[in-house]
């Protein structure tokens, strides 16, 4: 067997077997990066598994089940590293920048259970839906309510108040609409 005839035998693999694929998930799944995976002995190139996850419908549920199972042990990461640093065995500053970067990482791969909250509360009691209140602001001039009358002043008042037109009866001394002439 020629030199280059080993290369080709010994290289990474390039194939898919559900062995492979399965080893790979479970070394997802309880924590390790894809990348550091595929920079192992025996394993296959990043982008030959992009490729099948292109290609292979089976292995990319897989997938996608490993990186919601990599949340939780990311979460669980939060925990252990909280352990060790009221233990005194992992320093507070490292803790925080180990605690922030698992929880990042979870929130990312699994949002609804470790993501941040959007909560839109409802400020009415009984579950009562909100509603826009549009509040329309109507203008009686004082100077169309110089042209009329007392009586038909108070009257457009009372009319304007309850969310009529404020127009003045023909009779008066001035045609009065609400806001202005007619």
């Amino acid at each position: 067997m020629s030199s280059s005839e080993a290369k080709r035998t010994a290289g990474r693999p390039t194939k898919y077997s559900d062995s492979l694929a399965d080893e790979i998930c479970a070394r997802l799944a309880d924590g390790e990066s894809l990348r550091h995976i595929c920079d192992s002995e025996g394993m296959p190139k990043r982008d030959t598994v992009r490729g099948w996850l292109r290609d292979k419908p089976e292995f990319q549920a897989k997938y996608v089940r490993a990186r919601k199972e990599q949340a939780d042990t990311m979460a669980d990461m939060v925990l252990d590293a909280a352990r060790r640093t009221e233990e005194g065995k992992l320093d507070p500053a490292a803790a925080r920048a180990t605690i922030g970067a698992y929880q990042w990482l979870a929130a990312k791969l699994l949002p609804k259970r470790y993501g941040d909250r959007q909560v839109n509360e409802n400020l009415y009691p009984e579950g009562l839906p909100v509603q826009r209140v549009e509040q329309t602001t109507r203008v009686l001039d004082v100077a169309d309510m110089a042209r009329v009358d007392q009586k038909t002043a108070m009257d457009m008042y009372k009319r304007l108040m309850a969310g009529e037109p404020a127009r003045a009866s023909p009779h008066a001394r001035g045609s009065v609409s609400e806001g202005g002439k007619e």
